[in-house]
């Protein structure tokens, strides 16, 4: 972002052609020596660097500032200062299957003065021409938004061919002119760019197999070899230690820097061996999902265990809740028979949630009612410590209806979703009858 805001300096661009004229590339002010000029460009750049707590790069040498010029040179001479690859490409293409088109558009540029840059209002207009002539559709009328990128597209293309047949026609001195203005760009952007920041720092307790390893050989040349792997020390975890430098926040800003931080952590957990790990494959997922997305899915959990409903159930709950619409209270189990978009996430969701609890993979089953379905506690009531609730007593009746989803049937062995309100009732009672009609047990006994 500093980088941004140093290129609209006006101080960079006095910068770049003080650099110009110290090497004899811009004329001189009269009676200045070369070496008056080289202490203007170090106060100037020191003052950039301390107004903006930015380090700067290094000036470039008569020798860099050479081949920057001879590149832009060459650049400007292939056309390629304006014209890529791609735009060739395309303006090929154009020729071959829309000749009229091509020579439309290399009129409307050759028609008029080219302006330096080519900005929205412009793009906009001449596309609206091309449409109109073309078609006899205006731009605001014109619904195929990929033929309108593909006609802007092109338009620049256009563009930039006329920059580049404009240059040829130049005179030496014109040229000169050119080369000199853009040469003064290039060195404007060198020094304000200096690239990465070292905002960041990173140490590890550990180094992972097949790392690169920088260091000396004994007579002090660089060598790079590839690590064998090295443990944490005995006894301790492996840790990642990020240190931020709070004097170059404002190089990158803070959500760069919360990026850059998130890489790191992800790179060193790729990076450290399965056996390095202190936590259970089944946690794994903890490690990169939101928040949010945590909340999501234990509620998913939640709505599959405790109230019975389907996946296909709570997919479709959670498509009325983005609609708006508000959850049914109370919840209860229902047969939706359509497909539902985003059941077989919801399906993973609880899958996962319950394996990391009980670290099984898990299996819907049927159960009888001394051993109900998974996620639901055996009955206990705090009004009736002994079991012996009446038929109308609140804890009985939420404790049936949790489990009234996955209860076998006495023909299918399946769910009761399919009986009645009455016939589920009816089995609910007697279902509790028999639980009620044994004997309490306690431990001890």
């Amino acid at each position: 972002m500093v980088p941004e805001l140093l290129i609209r300096d006006p101080r960079s661009g006095t910068l770049a052609g003080l650099i110009l004229q110290r090497y004899g590339y811009c004329p001189r002010e009269q009676g200045r020596s070369a070496e008056e000029i080289a202490t203007e460009i170090g106060t100037l750049r020191d003052a950039l660097a301390h107004h903006y707590c930015a380090p700067l790069p290094t000036i470039p040498t008569a020798k860099e500032l050479a081949e920057i010029r001879e590149d832009v040179i060459g650049e400007l001479e292939r056309g390629g200062a304006w014209l890529d690859p791609r735009d060739e490409e395309r303006l090929a293409l154009i020729d071959e299957a829309f000749p009229e088109l091509k020579a439309y558009l290399t009129e409307q540029w050759s028609a008029q003065p080219l302006p330096d840059t080519l900005d929205a209002h412009v793009l906009d207009t001449l596309v609206d021409n091309v449409t109109n002539t073309f078609w006899g559709v205006s731009l605001d009328e014109n619904q195929n938004e990929q033929t309108v990128f593909w006609l802007r597209q092109a338009v620049r293309a256009a563009y930039h061919e006329a920059h580049a047949q404009t240059y040829m026609a130049f005179s030496a001195e014109e040229k000169k002119s050119l080369i000199t203005h853009v040469v003064k760009a290039w060195v404007k952007n060198v020094v304000v760019n200096s690239g990465g920041y070292d905002v960041l720092g990173m140490e590890r307790n550990w180094v992972a197999p097949g790392e690169l390893i920088l260091g000396e050989s004994p007579d002090g040349t660089p060598v790079c070899r590839v690590s064998a792997g090295q443990a944490p020390p005995q006894g301790e975890p492996p840790t990642l230690t990020i240190t931020v430098d709070l004097s170059k926040v404002h190089l990158v800003g803070m959500t760069e820097l919360a990026k850059e931080f998130a890489s790191y952590v992800e790179k060193a957990l790729t990076d450290l061996p399965t056996e390095w790990q202190p936590y259970p494959e089944e946690l794994h997922f903890l490690r990169t999902i939101s928040q949010d997305d945590f909340k999501r899915d234990l509620q998913r959990f939640d709505f599959h265990m405790e109230y019975g409903l389907s996946f296909r159930q709570i997919a479709w709950l959670e498509e009325r809740e983005r609609t708006g619409r508000p959850l049914p209270s109370p919840l209860q189990p229902q047969t939706i028979r359509t497909a539902i978009q985003g059941e077989d996430g919801v399906e993973n969701a609880v899958k996962r949630i319950y394996t990391a609890i009980h670290r099984t993979p898990y299996r819907a089953r049927r159960r009888r009612l001394d051993t109900p379905a998974q996620g639901l506690e055996a009955y206990y009531c705090a009004l009736h410590p002994l079991g012996d609730c009446p038929e109308d007593c609140p804890n009985l009746k939420e404790w049936m209806r949790q489990f009234d989803a996955t209860a076998p049937t006495s023909t299918t062995g399946k769910g009761e979703l399919s009986r009645s309100d009455d016939e589920l009732m009816e089995l609910e009672k007697e279902w509790a009858r028999k639980e009620l009609a044994a004997p309490a047990k306690f431990e001890g006994e």
